[in-house]
C-alpha cells in the first residue's frame, strides 16, 4: 500500500536527516501524523532516528529512487484567477511520467478523492506547456500563468505538470500527493 502521506513524507527526507518539527513545517502534515509514520517506518528499516534528525536509510533511498528521479520539483504556487480553481495551488514537475497522463481523468479523480477541488495537468513539448486533455498551447491561453511557470520549474522536453488545487493547502497537496502515489507506483509497507 502506498500513502500520499508517506510520500510527502519520503521526499522530504530524500536529501538530508531533518527533525520531525521540519517535516511538520515542510509538509503541512500534523505533527501527530508524522510521528506516527516515522515510527513505523523506523520499525520496517525505512529511516534511522538521531540526535540531529530522522534520515532514509541507504535500502530506502534505494527503494525510492524512481520517487526522487522523477519528482524534479515540488512548489506552491500563485497563478492567475483564469486558471485557479480554488485559493491554494500545490505543482510537483515530473521527469519520465508522461505515459501516466493517459488517464488523466482517473488521475483528476484520484486528486478530488483525496480532498482537492481539481487539478490540471500539462506537458511540454515544442518548448510550450500543452493540456493533456488536447494538447492545446497552454502559453498561448494563459501567457502570464505560463511565464511564472516557467521561472519557477526550468522544464525540459517531455516533463509533465501537475496542478492541485483546495480551498486550503493541506487538502492541495494531500490531492497532489495523491496522484504522484498513482504515477509512480511505490510498495512501501
Amino acid at each position: 500500500m502506498s500513502s500520499p502521506v508517506l510520500y510527502q513524507l519520503l521526499h522530504a527526507l530524500g536529501d538530508s536527516a531533518l527533525g520531525r518539527r521540519t517535516l511538520v513545517d515542510q509538509t503541512g502534515i500534523t505533527e501527530m501524523t508524522v510521528r506516527t509514520h516515522l515510527n513505523r517506518l523506523r520499525e520496517m528499516g525505512w529511516v534511522s532516528m538521531e540526535k540531529a534528525g530522522t534520515q532514509l536509510t541507504a535500502p530506502a533511498k534505494e527503494r525510492l529512487e524512481p520517487l526522487f528521479e522523477q519528482v524534479i520539483s515540488f512548489k506552491e504556487l500563485r497563478v492567475s484567477k483564469q486558471l485557479a480553481v480554488e485559493a491554494f495551488n500545490s505543482a510537483a514537475l515530473l521527469r519520465g511520467c508522461k505515459k501516466s497522463l493517459k488517464k488523466s481523468l482517473y488521475l483528476r479523480d484520484t486528486a478530488v478523492r483525496a480532498g482537492a477541488a481539481g487539478a490540471i495537468f500539462l506537458f511540454r513539448e515544442d518548448s510550450d506547456w500543452k493540456f493533456i486533455e488536447d494538447a492545446s498551447s497552454f502559453c498561448e491561453q494563459n501567457p502570464k500563468d505560463a511565464e511564472v511557470l516557467e521561472q519557477i520549474f526550468k522544464p525540459e522536453e517531455e516533463d509533465v505538470l501537475i496542478i492541485s488545487f483546495a480551498s486550503n493547502l493541506r487538502l492541495a497537496r494531500a490531492g497532489l500527493w495523491s496522484v504522484i502515489a498513482e504515477m509512480i507506483p511505490i510498495e512501501i509497507f
